[in-house]
């Protein structure tokens, strides 16, 4: 190469990182409105409640661009999601991949404060917000109203009986701004007895939530009745609450009252989990807990009886919309008649799209 040419090249290189650094310093001196203004508005409308479908669709998109306007969207997921989605681009975390990646043209404090501007278009103080979406344990009610679909599978190690073995079909549906429904489908199988199931029905309602402290409690009641089987039904008002400490650790607290009118029998179990999130730049992580259940019967005068639960929970899609937990349950008190439990399930937070999505 020539000293004009190599001149030239060293010119051109230095204009480019000027022009460069000049629009850098336009989007910082911006604030965050006039930032999605210029860089965001295209797609999702000038006032953040997205597009018609014919202008994405002419604009070649594979799908509408998310409303920042709607308060069910707003809190459904963490800030930090939606920073790592302005930063890395849709595809990385398993979206479209006509959102671009804004990292080389804002700061992270920029990002920031852009994801919280859109944030707050839809922010209703109504809705528990997603910070305090803590992640799932096996015993341990969840405070947060959610839209999942579970399959929960279980082993059971006896040591005078024969082993059992449990599966459960687990749907829930978000309703309003705090509340949920849900239904369970359990049957229960040990070798030479006959298979017994379960159906039970519930509501929950997270009644305070805030942000700030990332604070959760909830209150809810279940209906269980037995299929195929001797057992009676029993009703299980219970409390759940949540508490995330910073933007990694967890710690879930459930207190359920299971009581069954025609024996009469009343038993309070209560369950207690810590997660903690390895990665929060990524939803494909691994998430290590440790949750300790306690039954303790109210009628029969009997001890506390405790059972362990080490466990690892994965998210498994880009989204995290599909994970698998597993878990090892052993009892810690004298005569236990179970060994140990294998736990297991698979987690679909269909909310966040099809099964087979952001993968």
């Amino acid at each position: 190469m020539g000293v004009i040419a190599m001149v030239y090249v060293i010119i051109l290189v230095f204009v480019y990182m000027q022009i460069s650094f000049a629009q850098d310093n336009i989007y910082e001196k911006m604030s965050p409105k006039e930032v999605f203004e210029t860089l965001c508005s295209s797609c999702h409308g000038k006032d953040g409640g997205s597009i018609p479908e014919n202008q994405w669709r002419s604009m070649g998109l594979d799908v509408p661009p998310a409303n920042f306007r709607d308060k069910l969207f707003s809190s459904k997921e963490p800030l930090r999601d939606w920073i790592n989605v302005i930063r890395d681009g849709g595809e990385k975390h398993g979206f479209s991949k006509h959102m671009p990646s804004f990292k080389d043209l804002l700061s992270e404090e920029k990002i920031r404060e852009l994801a919280l501007y859109l944030k707050s278009l839809g922010y209703d103080k109504n809705y528990p917000q997603g910070e305090m979406n803590f992640t799932r344990g096996f015993w341990t009610t969840k405070a947060f109203p959610e839209d999942e679909f579970l399959y929960i599978g279980g082993f059971t190690n006896y040591k005078d009986e024969k082993n059992l073995y449990k599966q459960t079909f687990y749907l829930g549906k978000r309703f309003g701004p705090a509340y949920q429904w849900e239904i369970k489908a359990s049957s229960f199988h040990q070798s030479g007895v006959k298979t017994t199931g379960e159906i039970e029905g519930g509501l929950k309602w997270a009644f305070y939530h805030n942000l700030f402290q990332r604070f959760i409690a909830a209150i809810g009641a279940e209906v269980s009745l037995p299929v195929n089987s001797d057992e009676k039904w029993s009703y299980s008002p219970y409390i759940a609450i949540g508490k995330g400490f910073g933007e990694r650790l967890s710690l879930q607290l459930s207190s359920k009252f299971i009581h069954t009118p025609d024996t009469k029998e009343q038993i309070l179990r209560t369950s207690g989990v810590l997660h903690y999130l390895t990665s929060v730049r990524t939803k494909r992580t691994i998430v290590p807990g440790i949750e300790i259940k306690t039954e303790k019967n109210l009628r029969d005068g009997s001890g506390i009886k405790t059972w362990i639960i080490p466990q690892i929970y994965a998210g498994l899609s880009k989204r995290g919309h599909v994970a698998f937990a597993l878990g090892f349950e052993k009892p810690l008190f004298d005569g236990a008649k179970d060994k140990y439990s294998i736990r297991a399930f698979i987690l679909w937070d269909f909310a966040e799209g099809g099964f087979l999505e952001g993968w």
